[in-house]
């Protein structure tokens, strides 16, 4: 299995219904189907790896949160931004990527990929 390899990162690790501070723009993903549960935002340049070891980034803001491994169900994308999902840590692992484009709302993520990200990029232009 490859993995990404990052070094140097400020690592930032929250509770699952904790969220950074919301930006005009950006991805948010949700806990459950319909918008529904727990919710995390991501705005331009920020990643959260969810499961595995610790990799960290030393290029975006990146979320090391555990606690949100495999428990995305639905997620919506501002106007502008794209949102990128792995089923597991690293880019060449398991099902993916799934690039999902501006101004997007998923509610339900279907059966083959609901509870299975592990790792989320959130980017804007």
């Amino acid at each position: 299995m490859a993995k990404l390899i990052f070094t140097g990162a400020a690592l930032l690790s929250v509770a699952l219904n904790c969220t950074p501070a919301a930006a005009a723009g950006g991805c948010t993903v949700y806990e459950h189907r319909d918008l529904k549960g727990a919710k995390f935002n991501l705005s331009h340049a920020e990643s959260m790896q969810m499961g595995g070891e610790e990799i960290g980034s030393n290029f975006r803001t990146y979320y090391y949160v555990p606690r949100w491994n495999d428990k995305i169900s639905s997620f919506k994308v501002s106007s502008g931004c794209t949102i990128t999902l792995w089923q597991h840590v690293g880019a060449y692992s398991g099902a993916g990527p799934r690039y999902v484009r501006s101004g997007k709302i998923v509610w339900y993520m279907g059966s083959a990929w609901n509870d299975q990200a592990s790792w989320v990029d959130c980017s804007c232009r």
